[in-house]
């Protein structure tokens, strides 16, 4: 895990308080930030963008009232609409994380919860090979940045609000893509715009 930057080796922003350098309309990434942060770590994983500053620039100039409401989920899902990246959104209670779990419906997807009532958005994405069905979860809450869980365990630990929630789902492959060599030449430059200067 890299602590100093917020980025897992594999390219990913684990954290969003190392982003305190970074105004996401009147307050700084490190408070609310999870919006643009899930979209980044979603194309990162889709192998479609390893740059997080185009992803934050893009996502600031479609935050509404100057982010103090954070980031409106029909704006997460304007953002991948608009960059062609086909999306399914899905409304319902915690206990809907469940049953798409074990339907096999998950590949990767952002889910916008309430934890204490903090509303915060996630990425996670299946985790291959694990059996039954695991993600890995990003940029949770201090002490759980980056971990593997089923989908059970994390809503009982973390969606501890009766709240609807919200979910976007992709399958890999969606957008344009790229080749293997790209995506591991960028990930050092992705880092060095997260890390505090």
């Amino acid at each position: 895990m890299a602590e100093k930057t917020g980025t897992s080796a594999d390219g990913f922003i684990q954290s969003q308080e190392e982003l305190d350098h970074l105004m996401y309309g009147v307050y700084p990434s490190s408070r609310n930030g999870c919006g643009w942060v899930a979209a980044y770590n979603v194309q990162h994983y889709l192998g479609n963008c390893d740059d997080p500053e185009m992803v934050f620039r893009e996502m600031c100039d479609m935050l509404p009232f100057q982010g103090k409401r954070g980031t409106p989920f029909p704006v997460m899902a304007a953002y991948f609409r608009r960059r062609c990246i086909p999306v399914r959104r899905i409304y319902g209670t915690p206990e809907l994380l469940d049953r798409l779990a074990l339907k096999n419906q998950v590949s990767c997807g952002i889910l916008r919860y309430a934890e204490e009532r903090i509303p915060h958005y996630v990425t996670f994405f299946r985790v291959e090979g694990e059996g039954e069905a695991r993600f890995r979860f990003l940029n949770v809450n201090e002490g759980k940045e980056d971990f593997v869980s089923d989908m059970q365990a994390f809503r009982r630990a973390h969606v501890t609000e009766r709240l609807m929630i919200r979910i976007l789902l992709f399958e890999r492959g969606a957008g344009q893509g790229k080749e293997q060599g790209k995506h591991k030449e960028t990930v050092a430059s992705g880092a060095s715009f997260v890390k505090a200067q």
